[in-house]
């Protein structure tokens, strides 16, 4: 607002008028000089990602304090296009105190939910790894007829009698019952086999080798007869029955050659041959053991993959062999028993 102060010249009125409109001409030049400029602030202070043909949300960060260099002098800082640079912190933070990571996880191929079990993960204990380990398939809780794989293996050991009335010696005209009376040849068995399970029961196809002998002297002489046969055993076995083979029966055939060795061990005399192809046919029952130690067998099965283990009780009958030269090796049922262990 201006002020007139008294002066020696007297002002016209025309004067004053002309003075009141300089003012009013200067007051409202700087009113819309200062529209324009928040007119201005408005209009430049939309950002660039804020365009309606091209909007998206980004996050918000927080602004840096203002140095007290930007607040002074005349000068404004209004916003740009441009968005404002992150700020850069002054020294970089150290690792060498920070935890290790614990996502080493997240690198590792997914795996599906199903493939493998939840209750069939063991873990890994003390360590510090986050992974497990897969031991099994199954859980050895889990039924015999759900838990089994496809295919498995057979090993067997045991013992085999033998009576064998129409044997005749290869060194006299004595039968077995005249040089041994009624005692039986026991063989001594081992054999490994190939199991194909399925839905009705399971199918072996083993190897195995068998030897024995047996001395007397009834006769007024020593002999000494010795038996050994390498056998292929084919047999079906009825475990699926029940859910766990507390009793399997079963039934199989061999086909074997055998090798014969008769001596005199007084006159110092002795013969051997080997026989052609012989048959046997063979019946038997498994009985399981897994029931008498369930924590041994459970245990068993985790470490060696062992399904089962069954005491073996059989009856076997050999027929003739076809060779002219071969002594009569048939026999009755005479009966075996031993140990079997599935894998």
């Amino acid at each position: 607002m201006y002020r007139i102060t008294s002066c020696p010249t007297k002002l016209t009125e025309e004067h004053i008028i002309q003075k009141k409109l300089n003012f009013c001409q200067s007051h409202f030049s700087r009113v819309a000089i200062g529209l324009v400029i928040i007119a201005g602030l408005l209009v430049g202070a939309k950002p660039a990602y804020a365009q309606e043909d091209d909007f998206q949300e980004l996050p918000l960060a927080e602004e840096p304090a203002s140095s007290p260099t930007e607040k002074s002098g005349d000068s404004l800082n209004l916003p740009t296009d441009e968005p404002a640079a992150a700020p850069v912190s002054e020294a970089e933070p150290s690792l060498e105190n920070e935890p290790p990571s614990e996502t080493v996880a997240e690198d590792l191929p997914a795996v599906e939910q199903d493939q493998f079990p939840v209750d069939n993960l063991v873990e890994v204990q003390g360590s510090d790894s986050p992974l497990v380990e897969v031991r099994q398939r199954f859980s050895s809780d889990t039924p015999y007829r759900d838990r089994r794989d496809t295919f498995g293996w057979v090993f067997s050991i045991g013992t085999e009698n033998l009576f064998m009335p129409d044997y005749l010696s290869l060194l006299d005209d004595n039968y077995y019952e005249d040089l041994f009376g009624d005692s039986d040849l026991s063989f001594f068995q081992l054999g490994l086999g190939f199991k194909y399970n399925f839905s009705l029961g399971s199918m072996a196809l083993s190897a195995g080798y068998a030897m024995g002998s047996i001395t007397d002297n009834r006769v007024g002489d020593e002999r000494r007869l010795e038996l050994s046969k390498p056998y292929a055993d084919l047999s079906f076995y009825l475990d699926t029955f029940m859910k766990e083979p507390y009793v399997v029966p079963y039934v199989g055939a061999q086909v074997w050659s055998m090798n014969v060795k008769e001596e005199s061990v007084g006159s110092e005399i002795e013969d051997s041959l080997t026989t052609d192809i012989g048959f046997s046919f063979k019946v038997g029952l498994l009985f399981q053991l897994n029931w008498l130690d369930t924590e041994s067998a459970r245990e068993a099965y985790n470490d060696f993959h062992i399904q089962n283990t069954y005491l073996d009780i059989f009856a076997i009958q050999n027929t003739e062999t076809q060779g002219e030269d071969d002594p009569n090796l048939s026999s009755d049922f005479n009966w075996g028993a031993g140990l079997k262990i599935e894998f």
